[in-house]
């Protein structure tokens, strides 16, 4: 079984170095939390589902579908849609990182230990979520000013 090489390291290296030049890229491009979550007009033309779905997005002033499910059915709902999305997250990246790891020490021919490249993902990942928190720092902003209005002001912000 082949060794991973110096190119191949220089290649690995060279490809994270791009994906996280390209991820702060667009991560400086987010202004707010709408320009996060419903980003350019550019992905408007991309399917013509959203053509019909524009008009009642904008008319309801929502950004997530937990601010859908906060208006409709209350805060409690729209929490629980939070929680299990972030289960799915996490069971979805314990399972990428798995793969990931099990696929890096196939190639590596053992070289590399999985637990140590699911270590090295890991602190990658922390990471990098980290630089996103930074760099999204208006949207958490907007999110607790969402979280603090009375349902109400919901109400009425729903209604124009």
């Amino acid at each position: 079984m082949k060794h991973v090489t110096l190119i191949d390291w220089l290649v690995i290296v060279a490809y994270l170095l791009s994906v996280t030049v390209i991820g702060m890229y667009a991560a400086s491009r987010v202004k707010s939390s709408a320009s996060f979550f419903i980003t350019e007009w550019l992905w408007l033309f991309a399917q013509p589902f959203y053509w019909m779905l524009t008009p009642l997005v904008r008319r309801m002033r929502i950004i997530t579908i937990a601010d859908y499910f906060q208006i409709r059915y209350g805060p409690s709902v729209s929490v629980l849609y939070a929680l299990l999305g972030v289960l799915q997250l996490v069971v979805a990246l314990a399972v990428m990182l798995k793969g990931s790891a099990v696929v890096i020490a196939a190639v590596s021919g053992g070289e590399l230990d999985q637990h140590l490249a699911i270590v090295v993902m890991t602190v990658l990942v922390v990471a990098a979520g980290l630089a996103s928190a930074y760099a999204m720092e208006s949207v958490v902003s907007g999110l607790e000013r969402n979280w603090r209005m009375s349902p109400s002001e919901r109400s009425v912000l729903a209604s124009n």
